[in-house]
């Protein structure tokens, strides 16, 4: 029985692996949306097409720890990416936290890697 499971959750890891790599892969733009204060009103911040930045945020999202949860937040997201990815700051205001839309996968990023996002997302520091 525990084989069974062990095989089962390293099947569905690797599903989810190879889903985020496509998804990630047809990434050429990052779609940087930022809520307007106006309760699900999103307005366009930046739009990034720098490789090295992209591949940046795909190496991220790819290396993070992602749970199967779902989530649910009391207020909006404060960003979107390419209205795929959901991201709140924390209230200390020092990492991210990140849902992918429509499946269920949730992830609160390291201080450095929440840092790294913003600055691409932003061109400002986590935390100004």
């Amino acid at each position: 029985m525990r084989k069974g499971l062990a095989i089962s959750s390293l099947l569905s890891l690797l599903i989810f692996v190879v889903g985020c790599q496509q998804q990630a892969a047809e990434m050429k733009t990052l779609t940087i949306e930022k809520q307007t204060g106006v309760k699900g009103h999103y307005k366009k911040i930046n739009e990034i097409k720098v490789k090295d930045k992209i591949e940046t945020v795909i190496d991220l999202f790819l290396s993070a720890n992602w749970e199967n949860a779902e989530v649910s937040m009391h207020r909006p997201p404060n960003f979107k990416i390419n209205n795929l990815y959901d991201i709140w700051i924390t209230p200390q205001k020092n990492r991210l936290e990140v849902v992918i839309r429509g499946k269920s996968k949730y992830t609160k990023l390291s201080e450095k890697d929440s840092q790294t996002l913003y600055k691409i997302m932003t061109d400002t520091k986590l935390g100004e």
